[in-house]
C-alpha cells in the first residue's frame, strides 16, 4: 500500500491536504487531513472527526512519513523524474525547478495533467532541452506554496512546494 497527498487548500485554521490510499493503481481509500490548527479527518462525505495528536502520531506511523507537515530539511534534491518515478511526492522550496522525462508512446504529452491547489502553484517553463524521440521532456517552477499532482495514464508525481522562509 502507498499513500498521494495531492492537493492541499488553506482554510482559516491551517493547511488541509488530501490522501488516496493505493494499492497499486486501484484506490483503496480517500480521506482528508487537516494536520495543523483545527485538526480533523474526513473519511467520507458523512463522516467526519476531530483528530488528537495520538492520531497524527499513528497516521504518519502508518503512512511511513515523519510529520505531515514537511520541513525544510526534508526538501527533495532528485530534479529529473522518469516513469520509474511514479508514485513519489517531491517536497521543494519556491523558486524551484525541475523536469520530467516520459515516452510519447506510453505517456502521451497530449494526456499529462497538471492539478494544483491554488492553481498556478507550479508554473511551465518553455525552454525544453532536446530529447531523442519517442521521449519528450517538461520543466515545471515552484512559483508559491501549494500542492500539486501531475498525472498522465499510471504515472503521477505529487509535489508540495513550501515556502522559502519555513
Amino acid at each position: 500500500m502507498r499513500f498521494v497527498i495531492y492537493t492541499q487548500s488553506r482554510t482559516r485554521c491551517a493547511s488541509r491536504g488530501h490522501l488516496d490510499f493505493l494499492a497499486g493503481s486501484s484506490l483503496l481509500q480517500h480521506i482528508d487531513v487537516q494536520a495543523s490548527g483545527c485538526q480533523w479527518v474526513r473519511l467520507s462525505s458523512t463522516d467526519s472527526r476531530w483528530t488528537t495528536a495520538a492520531f497524527n502520531r499513528l497516521l504518519t506511523n502508518t503512512i511511513g512519513v515523519s510529520s505531515l507537515l514537511p520541513a525544510p530539511s526534508q526538501l527533495t534534491q532528485q530534479y529529473d523524474f522518469t516513469e520509474h518515478d511514479s508514485g513519489r511526492t517531491a517536497v521543494y522550496s519556491v523558486a524551484t525547478r525541475f523536469e520530467i522525462f516520459l515516452n510519447q508512446q506510453q505517456y502521451p504529452k497530449t494526456n499529462l495533467q497538471l492539478s494544483c491547489l491554488p492553481p498556478g502553484a507550479l508554473g511551465s517553463i518553455s525552454n525544453l532541452p532536446l530529447v531523442t524521440p519517442p521521449m519528450y521532456v517538461v520543466r515545471y517552477f515552484a512559483a508559491q506554496p501549494g500542492l500539486c499532482t501531475i498525472r498522465n495514464g499510471t504515472f503521477l508525481l505529487s509535489v508540495w512546494i513550501i515556502p522559502l522562509n519555513r
